[in-house]
């Protein structure tokens, strides 16, 4: 344990008088208050009674492995005896400071008695607020997350176990462990196939969804079915189209094979008789 004197301090006895010296003596108080322990080494500041202004600075060392199972350093605090009243009073909170890292809590204080680190106890304890389901209402098959919001108002950490149940019966559990003070949510996932109301139920917080559309979990019977397309309107008559014919081929001329031969012969007949008489005059 140490002590800090700012120079400059005033210290006096319970009487006024300036202080000529400071004790530092192991002590053996009374027990600390309900829910909580000392840890580490109790002390008798000395002379008891005396006064500082403005307040000093004491600081305690503790060893880890003393803080009660399930407790951190963020349930230390340092308390003292009040003889007069003949009880613990715990420093504020803003006067302390806690280094994890050093193993050390430092509080400033005014005066001088019995003094101690003391670890708050209390066990986990745990209440459950803000239900939320999301959405509210949804089509049959769809999913329903559902969470709430979990607080450990002990002083230690402990595990709570969230029951899940939809229209009275359990549905599923969830659990989160939690340190003392701290607040968690859990969350849960519920998908119906029927259709209806469905009342759920986690911790004491209650809430509704509802399920509408196809009830998925009976045997639907999907009766045949037949789609019937409009009918195209019949187009608008058109003039029929009239195609030429094509032209007649131009006649061929018939010939008179017999015709031409009698011609032909008759030609050289005739061509015969003028060549003989041409012929016979030169004679």
């Amino acid at each position: 344990m140490e002590i800090i004197v700012p120079s400059g301090t005033t210290g006096l006895t319970e009487a006024g008088e300036p202080l000529s010296e400071i004790t530092v003596l192991r002590a053996d108080p009374p027990a600390p208050p309900a829910n909580t322990e000392t840890i580490a080494v109790d002390y008798d500041l000395g002379p008891d009674g005396a006064t500082f202004d403005p307040p000093i600075t004491l600081t305690f060392q503790y060893n880890p492995d003393q803080i009660p199972e399930g407790g951190s350093h963020e349930n230390l605090s340092i308390a003292y005896y009040d003889t007069d009243s003949g009880q613990w009073v715990e420093l504020d909170a803003s006067d302390i400071e806690i280094d994890p890292a050093t193993n050390t809590i430092t509080a400033r204080i005014s005066h001088f008695t019995y003094f101690s680190i003391i670890a708050h106890t209390a066990p986990a304890a745990f209440t459950a607020s803000n239900l939320t389901l999301s959405p509210s209402a949804v089509d049959a098959g769809e999913k329903v997350t559902i969470s709430v919001t979990v607080t450990n108002t002990g002083d230690l950490a402990g595990e709570f176990k969230a029951v899940l149940k939809i229209n009275g019966g359990v549905a599923t559990t969830g659990k989160i462990t939690l340190s003392g003070g701290a607040t968690g949510k859990v969350t849960f996932t519920a998908v119906k196939g029927a259709a209806g109301t469905y009342t759920v139920d986690v911790s004491g917080q209650t809430g509704q969804f509802t399920v509408t559309g196809v009830t998925r979990e009976a045997v639907i019977t999907v009766p045949s079915w037949s789609i019937e397309l409009p009918t195209a309107p019949a187009p608008a008559p058109t003039a029929p189209t009239v195609i030429p014919a094509p032209p007649a081929p131009a006649p061929v001329p018939v010939v008179n094979w017999w015709l031409m031969g009698a011609i032909a012969l008759a030609t050289i007949i005739v061509v015969g008789i003028v060549v003989w008489l041409l012929s016979f005059r030169r004679e």
